[in-house]
């Protein structure tokens, strides 16, 4: 997760400073179209992480609340 955080930050410094610049070649405005997919595209990834390991953390505690579950069920 922090490489992610990491690569946004680098995104968005790359964008500000694209944007801060004269230069109007061709190579500069693909870069910046690059640069914004690029952001918009982690940001989209860092969202969807977050939520699969919400799931899983929530996946992991129902399986041990199982477990425990069997193991007094057997003892009984």
């Amino acid at each position: 997760m922090a490489g992610i955080l990491l690569s946004i930050v680098l995104d968005m410094l790359w964008l500000f400073l694209g944007a801060s610049s004269q230069d109007s070649s061709a190579q500069k405005r693909f870069g910046s179209v690059a640069a914004a997919i690029s952001f918009l595209t982690r940001l989209l990834m860092a969202l969807v992480y977050w939520k699969d390991s919400l799931d899983f953390d929530n996946i992991m505690l129902a399986k041990k609340v199982d477990k425990a579950l069997r193991t007094v069920s057997n003892q009984v």
